[in-house]
């Protein structure tokens, strides 16, 4: 269940950035029909070159060319990019950009696909491939189909790089970050964090009175440290943090490179420090039987069942029916329930009183205080 775009077609729809694209309307239409059947079908990649690097400043081309050829001399022969994050944040803008050409379709109000996406570039024999993962979040709870279908794609593809996209002009970590970074944890494992790039959206906010380089480490580094605590607290974990600006109106500098308000390339910096990943960490290879317990949510804690059972079935023995018959005994602030009890405690009231009276009677003949009054009653 992954569809496959390219590019091309007849549907318009907008880009992040205002800009269009046209989406290929016969791939839509099997993507909404594998949806509906339910099946589990891995279609073919199709590869083709890798054109879009063609229309990239030349600067930047030769930039990814020496990350390639670094890679190609250390014996790979592909590349593969898994982009995620909550939608509207940019991922597909992002791979958009990465790839110089409009091939994910991308949208800032509503996810643009239910299940992941793939392409792949080919480029002097060697493969770019990008998977862009669906909408992870409905809401505040976890799609856990799309999350299922994820794990399918990278188990039969797994990546190089892990591209956790989310914007620089968020100034906190919400509790859906914390949602998504768990999810991901729960379904991948810790170790998909040593291979992550922490990737910054609209990299030109304003950052007001703060510094420009100041303001994106704090950014990334409320986001880090909350991926640090989900992965368990890793020592030594480290997240490389870059910001990108995917608008069509992103600065670029005298070689006609996009660059930040620090003057930094972004793009040369972001396929860098994949290349670096890709170069200092193994593929990462999803392990289906290793994380299946705990990506299952009812898996967890089954062991308390028995005990918390029988822990209420004490409660209730013990407790309770001891409660509930003081209760039925002794009534409570309005007096006993049943008829003959209310019988019973007015009888002791009356004898009471008729005591009290009795007693003072005594005293007032001892001390020859009777009135006529009192030797009438």
């Amino acid at each position: 269940r992954v569809g496959v775009v390219d590019g091309g077609g007849t549907m318009d729809a907008t880009y992040e950035d205002g800009d269009e694209y046209e989406y290929e309307e016969e791939e839509y239409e099997e993507e909404l029909a594998v949806e509906e059947e339910g099946e589990d079908v891995l279609p073919p990649v199709d590869f083709k070159e890798w054109e879009g690097i063609d229309a990239m400043a030349e600067e930047t081309r030769k930039s990814i060319l020496n990350t390639i050829e670094k890679l190609k001399e250390e014996g790979k022969e592909e590349l593969v990019i898994m982009v995620v994050g909550k939608y509207g944040v940019g991922k597909a803008s992002t791979a958009n950009s990465l790839l110089g050409e409009r091939v994910f379709p991308s949208g800032a109000f509503q996810p643009q696909s239910q299940v992941p996406l793939r392409a792949a570039r080919m480029l002097e024999g060697f493969q770019v491939n990008f998977i862009l993962a669906p909408a992870l979040l409905e809401g505040d709870i976890v799609n856990d189909l799309s999350m299922t279908l994820l794990t399918k794609v990278v188990e039969s593809a797994p990546f190089d790089c892990m591209l956790y996209v989310d914007r620089l002009d968020v100034c906190r970590v919400e509790g859906q970050d914390k949602q998504l970074i768990e999810a991901l944890t729960d379904a991948f494992g810790a170790g998909i964090w040593d291979r992550t790039v922490v990737t910054l959206t609209h990299g030109k906010a304003d950052t007001g009175k703060r510094g420009y380089d100041e303001y994106v480490q704090l950014r990334g580094g409320t986001l880090s440290s909350v991926i640090r605590k989900v992965a368990g607290g890793k020592k030594g974990l480290n997240l490389p943090m870059v910001s990108v600006e995917n608008s069509s109106r992103c600065p670029v500098n005298a070689n006609n490179e996009k660059i930040l308000p620090n003057s930094t390339r972004w793009i040369p910096t972001l396929f860098e420090e994949i290349g670096d990943i890709a170069s200092s960490m193994p593929t990462y290879k999803y392990n289906r039987g290793a994380l299946k317990s705990k990506r299952d949510h009812n898996n967890r804690n089954k062991w308390l069942i028995l005990p918390l059972f029988v822990l209420q079935i004490a409660a209730k023995f013990f407790i309770m029916d001891r409660v509930i018959k003081r209760d039925a005994d002794f009534g409570d602030q309005y007096g006993p329930f049943s008829k003959e009890k209310q019988e019973k405690d007015r009888a002791r009231r009356m004898a009471k009183e008729a005591t009290k009276k009795m007693q003072e009677y005594d005293r007032k003949m001892e001390n020859k205080e009777m009135t006529e009054e009192d030797l009438v009653v």
